[in-house]
């Protein structure tokens, strides 16, 4: 039978939580960068950069949304 080491917390791993967190931070770090960047006029690269964003913000969006769809209500439980 395996035991937990006395060292080890019971409960899960939460560190990806920490490691999507920062990378939520950084690409709204590098989005206005990227938006400043486009030149007047470059409707092209406007429309990549745009692209860009939404995609990143309905990343943000859903993430939040599955967090309170999924977690939170049992962390309160807890």
């Amino acid at each position: 039978m395996a035991t937990t080491p006395q060292t080890e917390r019971p409960g899960c791993d939460t560190s990806d939580m920490v490691h999507i967190h920062q990378l939520f931070r950084r690409v709204f770090v590098d989005a206005p960068v990227l938006v400043r960047g486009v030149a007047p006029g470059d409707r092209g690269r406007a429309a990549v950069v745009g692209a860009h964003v939404r995609e990143i913000a309905l990343g943000l969006h859903n993430h939040h949304r599955t967090e309170d769809l999924l977690l939170w209500d049992r962390l309160e439980q807890r």
